[in-house]
């Protein structure tokens, strides 16, 4: 199975050590600019434009998140990368859970930050905005829109599809398979996985280190981001 091009950034020297970066949904690869320029005298550094976004083509609508992570994992085997680092943002992190766990694939180091991937818990204020959207939708579908997710909202027809998918995917099971160092970045403010996604990952991943930011959110990773640089390095870096 060939692996569908994706836009990347790629810094290549062949005596260091890859470095993967994976991006969160609605960015893209150029968000990791300042730590490709601090980390590229390293690593052999990659960051993908994940399909459907920066310069990348749109995803089939099959496509999910294991989709999303094989199309990874065959570029690297097409490459012949078999050793790796990985640092995955949100959707990056589900996407790094699923390398880690189930490919061929020797992941060293692994950093998490905001990661999704795990099933949000779901109140009956949640339940209310879906039967509230569906009943919009039939009557009206511009008030529809404005009561749909952000991400939800600025996706086209076929990503809309994809997110659907890539949301009610609960890998949780995972975590217990994560045998590489792993460290997670995150914020304590961050809504979009809250805090209890991260002591979830913190509980069942077996080596495990954190660095837990009081006053910030979800993009933690690049609001704080000569804080978390420095964490980032002195993790790949160590040993």
């Amino acid at each position: 199975m060939k692996y569908i091009e994706m836009s990347k950034i790629s810094i290549s020297n062949d005596k260091k050590h890859t470095l993967l970066m994976l991006h969160g949904w609605g960015c893209d690869k150029n968000v990791f600019k300042d730590y490709i320029r601090d980390l590229n005298n390293n690593f052999n550094v990659i960051a993908f434009d994940l399909y459907g976004f920066g310069q990348s083509v749109s995803p089939e609508p099959f496509f999910d998140t294991y989709e999303y992570a094989l199309q990874v994992y065959l570029y690297l085997k097409d490459k012949g990368i078999k050793e790796i680092s990985i640092l995955g943002h949100s959707f990056g992190g589900r996407l790094a859970l699923i390398l880690s766990t189930c490919f061929e694939l020797k992941v060293n180091k692994l950093v998490l930050t905001g990661s999704a991937g795990l099933k949000p818990k779901r109140g009956i204020v949640y339940y209310y905005k879906i039967y509230k959207y569906k009943l919009l939708k039939k009557l009206c579908s511009k008030s529809a829109k404005l009561s749909g997710s952000k991400d939800y909202n600025n996706a086209n027809n076929i990503l809309k599809k994809v997110l659907v998918k890539v949301v009610n995917q609960d890998l949780t099971y995972l975590l217990g398979f994560v045998k590489s160092n792993t460290l997670l970045v995150w914020g304590r403010k961050d809504k979009d996985t809250p805090y209890y996604v991260f002591k979830k990952f913190k509980k069942n991943i077996e080596k495990v280190k954190y660095y837990l930011i009081s006053n910030a959110a979800h993009y933690c990773l690049f609001s704080h981001m000569y804080l978390c640089k420095n964490k980032v390095r002195e993790f790949l870096l160590d040993g």
